[in-house]
């Protein structure tokens, strides 16, 4: 079987306190994973791992291709558009100057939002910012999305169709 991301023996400490002990997981390519546990259970420290974020105590994380991920609480400039932080974004992604306005509309159309490319970030509803972060996540085509609470602090409605999204992005 192929992984999109294994770890072994994963394993951050923070003093005497034991964030991951000796976490083993792996992630089938193709799937989507849900990673589920009380607070404190190392869940965000995981992503922040997986990220590069932080730095492991001891034991390894291994990638299969290229990653992005979404921060639990992803924040965005309030005095730029949307289209302007996603191109700025998508060239720190590595997406070329010339691709980069395809690419941001290609991301917004994927994620609902295509009719608010000149919109203040401010301006978006809840829902339309975490949409907004999923957009961001999106760029540059990650072989492997990490999405940390996408659903957090959303009504039924966004969080239903949040999740939609989720598994319409799974089946590419």
């Amino acid at each position: 079987m192929t992984y999109a991301f294994q770890t072994h023996n994963l394993v951050k400490k923070y003093g005497k306190i034991h964030a991951l002990n000796g976490l083993e997981m792996r992630v089938p390519a193709r799937s989507i994973y849900g990673f589920v546990g009380v607070n404190g259970a190392g869940k965000t420290t995981t992503f922040g791992v997986a990220a590069g974020f932080i730095h492991v105590s001891s034991g390894s994380f291994e990638l299969q291709g290229k990653m992005a991920v979404l921060p639990q609480d992803a924040r965005f400039y309030y005095g730029r558009s949307v289209g302007s932080q996603l191109g700025f974004l998508a060239r720190l992604s590595g997406v070329s100057a010339a691709k980069v306005k395809t690419e941001v509309n290609k991301v917004l159309g994927q994620v609902g939002l295509e009719h608010k490319n000149n919109v203040p970030a401010q301006k978006l509803s809840h829902g339309m910012y975490k949409r907004l972060g999923i957009a961001q996540a999106l760029l540059g085509s990650p072989d492997v999305l990490l999405l940390d609470e996408p659903t957090a602090g959303l009504d039924p409605e966004n969080a239903f169709e949040i999740r939609q999204l989720i598994k319409e992005l799974g089946k590419e």
